[in-house]
């Protein structure tokens, strides 16, 4: 354990036997919030009744173009410095112990592009015991509605104190709602489903073990083309960082759900798959499912688009789950609820090997292989091309595509379909033979191709000929005339090179030189 951990455990030690959250100089140089605020906002005190442990507050946001005046004014409640056990031990109490730089931020922010909210369906996730942000934007404002969540009975509890205050009773400038969340991928509430056009949050990615949860608790309760706004700040460098998400519009939605469509009427088309549809599910398909807690049944009529859907299994899939023990105790559980097909086989054998069997000894029978095995994928496509098969991939199930053997099959009987039989060829020959025209097809000439002249954009350019002296016989050829350049030179220089050639001679000069 490092010194730093040390120092973190006992001033958690010292906290614990004062029972008070208030730090001391020292235990700020070893407390993870490095900065209390960043100064958007002025926090005054306010008198609290005796009968209540928590500490009322005013906030300001002063107004960035004029400092005088001020945005808002607002009464929040701060939950009591006292801590327990309890408060350890239960949800995440992060949100109770402080307003947070993050949350801040985002307030601000709000303040700011608040023409961007005006009648619109906002949700606050994971707000804390003040709900800052969503507080700001229903008092500065007029929204459609606002719901105000967390995780934590404790910070719901008191944000309904903040809401139930005299000075804010009256002065919303929407209806506010305020409830427990838990962000889950099994989420299935009809009152939120696809109901804001805004989410807003602040730090609400510092646990990784949740970002699953938390983005489809956000995709589940956004409407379409809707945004979530989310502020944290970093741990390291201290500056704010904005996250915009937007849902995608329905037709994207769709694409996914047009490439099913053309598959399964692929298959339908070319190999008579009609409904209902039997699901042969292994368990390594279940154990999958389980992993990414995925429900099979209805997962499988969202995405087939339909109702008449028959998961089964075989017993011999059954029983290798249970000799597999503890790890795949969850995955028989989910096998045992299935139709069973039956296989015939004592003692029990691999679910491979019996999947591949049951597939052989009914051609007739069409299913839907579901596993993760790709051995057992690739036999299908092998020897049973007209059976599409699924597996689990990025936390959803997914139709594979048509395998090479499959198409190969598929355009064979195109052909097949399309061209001429035998029995009609041998017709057609013996029509052409009784009216002489089979005769008429060797003797069939055909026509030759004229030649052409040359091209005249392919002809070279003419060369020039030589030059010939008849009288001498000897071959004159033009020499080609060389250009000089002249030289440009000032007046003045031109009048001093003449007087000095007047003086001066260079043959003279080189003359002396050779003497």
């Amino acid at each position: 354990m490092t010194t730093l951990a040390r120092q973190r455990w006992r001033m958690l030690g010292e906290v614990l036997l004062s029972k008070n959250l208030d730090l001391s100089s020292e235990h700020e140089d070893i407390s993870v919030m490095r900065f209390k605020t960043y100064g958007l906002y002025v926090r005054s005190l306010l008198s609290s009744h005796d009968q209540d442990d928590g500490t009322w507050c005013q906030i300001e946001f002063p107004s960035i173009e004029d400092n005088h005046s001020n945005i808002l004014s607002l009464d929040i409640r701060l939950c009591s410095s006292k801590i327990d056990y309890a408060d350890l031990m239960g949800f995440n109490n992060t949100g109770n112990t402080c307003i947070w730089p993050s949350e801040e931020v985002l307030a601000f922010y709000c303040l700011k592009e608040k023409q961007i909210f005006e009648n619109k369906s906002v949700c606050e996730l994971g707000g804390g015991m003040t709900c800052l942000a969503g507080l700001a934007l229903a008092r500065s404002i007029s929204l459609n509605e606002l719901v105000a969540t967390d995780g934590n009975e404790k910070s719901i509890a008191n944000l309904n104190a903040i809401l139930k205050a005299k000075s804010n009773e009256n002065n919303w400038l929407c209806p506010i709602e305020s409830q427990v969340l838990i962000w889950s991928r099994q989420l299935n509430d009809p009152k939120l489903k696809e109901r804001f056009d805004f989410i807003i949050s602040a730090d609400c990615f510092f646990f990784e073990d949740l970002h699953h949860d938390l983005c489809h608790t956000i995709y589940y309760m956004l409407k379409d083309s809707a945004q979530q706004i989310n502020k944290s700040y970093s741990s390291d460098l201290h500056y704010p960082i904005l996250v915009i998400l937007r849902k995608l519009p329905a037709k994207m939605k769709l694409s996914r759900h047009k490439f099913i469509r053309r598959i399964l009427n692929y298959y339908r088309t070319h190999f008579n798959i009609e409904y209902p549809f039997i699901i042969l599910i292994d368990g390594t398909f279940a154990f999958e499912a389980l992993q990414w807690k995925i429900q099979i049944d209805e997962q499988l009529k969202a995405y087939l688009e339909t109702d008449q859907i028959i998961c089964s299994t075989t017993l011999c899939a059954i029983r290798e789950t249970e000799l597999l023990g503890g790890v795949a105790f969850g995955a028989m559980l989910i096998l045992k609820q299935y139709e069973i097909v039956k296989c015939d086989h004592y003692p029990s054998i691999s679910a491979e090997k019996c999947f591949q069997q049951v597939l052989i000894k009914d051609n007739t029978k069409k299913y839907f292989l579901a596993s993760q095995s790709l051995s057992l994928r690739e036999y299908s496509h092998d020897r049973r091309p007209d059976l599409p098969t699924m597996l689990i991939t990025h936390n959803a199930i997914n139709l594979e595509r048509p395998s090479l053997n499959t198409r190969s099959i598929v355009e064979q009987t195109k052909k097949e379909r399309l061209g001429v039989s035998k029995h009609d060829s041998n017709i057609l020959k013996k029509i052409k033979h009784e009216l002489n025209l089979d005769e008429n097809e060797d003797n069939v000439t055909k026509k030759k191709k004229k030649k052409h002249g040359i091209n005249p954009l392919s002809v070279k350019k003419k060369t020039k000929k030589k030059s010939i002296n008849n009288n001498n016989n000897n071959t004159v050829v033009k020499k080609k005339r060389r250009r000089t350049r002249q030289i440009r030179m000032s007046s003045h220089l031109k009048e001093h090179l003449k007087e000095l050639q007047k003086t001066f001679s260079i043959k003279e000069f080189f003359h002396e030189k050779k003497i």
